[in-house]
């Protein structure tokens, strides 16, 4: 039939989208021509059908390639950039993990990636000590800080405005009462007053106060500070609500979730954000 001796223009200009689409490196276009693929497949035309063909046995070859590529990063570089700058545990606002039912088992050595497999090398126990020095034996173990090559990452207290807040950056200006807080009707201490406003920054960029949250975000604060979270108990979860819910700053949504009372918006999203910017 006519129609099987060669391409007609319209379908030699798919054919040349196509190629155009795949000698591109925007992840984009690799979903595009997956996408013209699959809607073109069950064409009749067979000499079109054949370069379709080799079209996406090219996109194949690709499509393995950038998925091995993805691979290594989610388990090399990403992986570590994500534990430097969140907690492990961190999860989507509304996500919540499926309960996993487990059976009980005979304890076994961890099997996590990169878990040690053998008895600690002398070097391994030299370059401990060296971290131990340099670091203290506070941020070595200090459950918010991550470790990697006998190097500790301290994560940031919060992001505001794209910059990362530190403890130090702030301490001071609570340390030394250089911060009017017309907001709070009490006169605090300095390791308090500054928790509370943490807690209405924190409220107002996960737009709730659970105790998941909290636990992600107190952990952060220094030793010593009484509303550390720690892997043996959250002090800072029982403190919080019961200041911020006696000064009527925050209200229950529903069940152990709290959010900012309406007045508090405008502090939490202006006030808090500049003051704490501006001191660093």
């Amino acid at each position: 039939m006519a129609k099987d001796k060669g391409l007609t223009k319209e379908q030699r200009t798919r054919l040349k989208t196509l190629d155009t689409l795949l000698d591109s490196d925007v992840p984009r276009s690799h979903i595009i021509v997956a996408t013209l693929i699959v809607q073109h497949w069950c064409e009749v035309h067979n000499a079109f059908q054949s370069q379709l063909i080799v079209r996406a046995e090219r996109w194949r070859r690709r499509h393995i390639q950038l998925r091995q590529q993805w691979r290594r990063c989610e388990l090399g570089v990403f992986n570590d950039l994500m534990r430097i700058l969140e907690l492990p545990g961190d999860i989507e606002p509304g996500v919540r993990a499926p309960m996993k039912s487990r059976a009980k088992r005979i304890p076994q050595p961890s099997l996590q990636r990169k878990a040690p497999w053998g008895m600690i090398t002398n070097e391994e126990a030299a370059g401990f000590l060296k971290m131990l020095d340099a670091y203290g034996i506070s941020d070595v173990f200090d459950p918010s800080n991550y470790i990697n090559n006998n190097t500790v990452f301290l994560p940031p207290l919060i992001l505001l405005g794209g910059k990362s807040i530190f403890f130090d950056d702030i301490w001071p200006m609570y340390r030394d009462g250089n911060i009017e807080r017309p907001w709070d009707p009490e006169n605090r201490s300095p390791y308090i007053a500054l928790a509370m406003d943490y807690v209405l920054l924190i409220i107002e960029k996960e737009k709730k106060w659970t105790w998941p949250i909290a636990d992600r975000y107190l952990v952060r604060l220094p030793w010593g500070h009484p509303w550390k979270t720690t892997t043996t108990g959250r002090p800072g979860w029982e403190a919080s609500l019961g200041i911020l819910n006696g000064c009527e700053m925050i209200e229950n949504h529903h069940g152990q979730t709290w959010k900012l009372r309406n007045e508090l918006y405008d502090l939490a999203n202006r006030t808090l954000p500049m003051l704490w910017i501006q001191s660093q």
